[in-house]
C-alpha cells in the first residue's frame, strides 16, 4: 500500500471516509502513500492508525478549506504557543467539531486568544480553565455559536486582569449551559455577551466577587434549564435579566449581600422548579416578581430584614406557611 494513494486525485470527503473505515477495522502495521491528499474530518482517525494502530501515513496534509470543519474529537490549547499557531496548523479550519479546552500547563501560561479569530464556531462545549493571564477574549470575537456548554471558571489560580468578557460580542447561542464562576478577582462586567439570546440548559453566575454589572445579558431571552445568582459579593441589581419570561427550570438567588431589590425579574412568568431566594442580606422586597404565577416546585424564601409581603404570591394555587425563620409555599 506503500504507493497506493500517490497523486490518485481522490477527494477530501473519500479520503476522510477512508481513513474512518480503516480506523473502524483496526488493521495494524501498514504503511500508505498519500501523496497529495487532503484530509479534514477524517483528522482523528489518521492519527489513531498512526498512534494506535502503528502505521505510517505518507504525504498527505490536513485542508478543511472545502468544509471548515476539523477536530471531530476536539482539541486542548495549554500553551501560548499552540494558540498561536493553530491557523497555521489547521488551515481552513472554521468550525472544531468537538469540544474545545483552554487549560494553561503553567501559571500565566496564555496571555492572549488572538491566534483563534478563524473559528466562528465550536460544536462541543468551551472550557477556559484557571486562565490567570488572560486579559480578554479577542480572538474569539468571530465565534457565533457553541453548540454544547460554555464554562469559564477562574480555578486554583485567580485571574486578577480580566475586567469583562468583551471578545465573545458576535456569540449569539449557547446550546448547553453557561457557568461563570470561580476566582475572577476583577471581572465587574460581563460585557461582551450583548448578543446572546438563549442559554439551552443552566445559566450559573456564582462566586464572582468583583461583579457588579449584568445588564450584558439584556438579550437573553431563554433559559432552558436552572438560573442561578449566587455568593456575588458586589452584586447590586439583576439587570439584564429582564426580558426572561419563563425558566424550565429551578431559580436559585441566594447569599448576595448587596442585592437590594429583584426588579429586573418583572417580566418572569414561570418557573419549572424550585424557587429559593435566601440570605441576601440587603434584599427589601420581592416587588420585581409580579407577574410571577406559576412554581413547579418548592419555594423557600430566608427572612433577613425585610418585611415580606405574602400578596407578592397571592394564588389559590400555593399556601404558605412560616418555620425556622422562613416563609415556604407548597
Amino acid at each position: 500500500m506503500r504507493n497506493m494513494f500517490d497523486v490518485s486525485g481522490l477527494t477530501t470527503i473519500s479520503y476522510d471516509s477512508t481513513l474512518i473505515g480503516w480506523k473502524d477495522q483496526g488493521v495494524s502495521d501498514l504503511s500508505l502513500g498519500a501523496d497529495g491528499l487532503t484530509y479534514c474530518n477524517g483528522e482523528s482517525a489518521k492519527y489513531e492508525l498512526i498512534n494506535t494502530y502503528r502505521w505510517q501515513i505518507l504525504a498527505d496534509s490536513l485542508d478543511c478549506s472545502g468544509s471548515g470543519g476539523c477536530l471531530a474529537f476536539g482539541i486542548e490549547f495549554e500553551y501560548q504557543s499552540e494558540i498561536d499557531n493553530f491557523s497555521t496548523n489547521y488551515p481552513g479550519c472554521y468550525i472544531i467539531q468537538g469540544g474545545t479546552g483552554i487549560d494553561p500547563a503553567v501559571y500565566n501560561g496564555i496571555t492572549n486568544l488572538n491566534g483563534l479569530s478563524q473559528i466562528t464556531l465550536i460544536e462541543g462545549s468551551l472550557e477556559v480553565n484557571s486562565a490567570a493571564g488572560i486579559g480578554d477574549f479577542q480572538g474569539l470575537h468571530n465565534l457565533k455559536s457553541i453548540g454544547n456548554s460554555l464554562t469559564l471558571f477562574g480555578g486554583v489560580h485567580s485571574n486578577n486582569t480580566l475586567n469583562d468578557l468583551s471578545g465573545l460580542d458576535s456569540l449569539e447561542s449557547i446550546g448547553g449551559r453557561l457557568n461563570l464562576s470561580g476566582i475572577w478577582n476583577n471581572l465587574s462586567s460581563l460585557h461582551g455577551l450583548e448578543n446572546l439570546e438563549s442559554v439551552g440548559d443552566d445559566l450559573v453566575i456564582k462566586n464572582l466577587d468583583g461583579l457588579t454589572d449584568m445588564s450584558a445579558l439584556s438579550s437573553l431571552n431563554t433559559i432552558q434549564g436552572s438560573l442561578t445568582v449566587s455568593w456575588n459579593d458586589l452584586l447590586p441589581n439583576l439587570q439584564g435579566l429582564g426580558n426572561i419570561i419563563n425558566v424550565t427550570g429551578a431559580v436559585d438567588i441566594s447569599i448576595n449581600p448587596l442585592l437590594a431589590n429583584v426588579d429586573e425579574l418583572i417580566n418572569l412568568e414561570s418557573i419549572g422548579g424550585k424557587l429559593y431566594i435566601r440570605n441576601n442580606t440587603n434584599l427589601l422586597d420581592l416587588d420585581g416578581l409580579n407577574a410571577l404565577t406559576t412554581i413547579g416546585g418548592e419555594l423557600e424564601i430566608s427572612l433577613v430584614q425585610f418585611e415580606f409581603h405574602c400578596s407578592t404570591f397571592k394564588s389559590d394555587n400555593y399556601q404558605w406557611y412560616f418555620k425556622d425563620k422562613k416563609y415556604w409555599i407548597k
